[in-house]
């Protein structure tokens, strides 16, 4: 899931990818760190993830739902902190 692309014309070309998160999605990014969906920008194929843990943003252009094992991994460690 490469950002946007020029075509030999120099238009831009639409970037096709499988999934798009939604706000408040659980996304998990090619590093394998957990966060939550905040924003998609569809002409560069990127989401804004806010962590769980601190809030601190970061964006993604290869990324992948979180499974349901990540869900429960997230939901425990938040149970943990309390």
């Amino acid at each position: 899931m490469a950002g946007a692309r020029v075509d030999a014309t120099g238009w831009d070309v639409a970037v096709t990818v499988p999934w798009v998160p939604t706000p408040g999605d659980l996304v998990k990014d090619s590093d394998g760190q957990i966060g939550e969906a905040l924003a998609w920008d569809g002409p560069m194929g990127t989401v804004t993830l806010a962590s769980l843990w601190d809030g601190e943003l970061w964006e993604t252009d290869t990324f992948s739902p979180a499974s349901d094992l990540d869900e429960l991994r997230v939901l425990l460690l938040k149970v943990v902190q309390r």
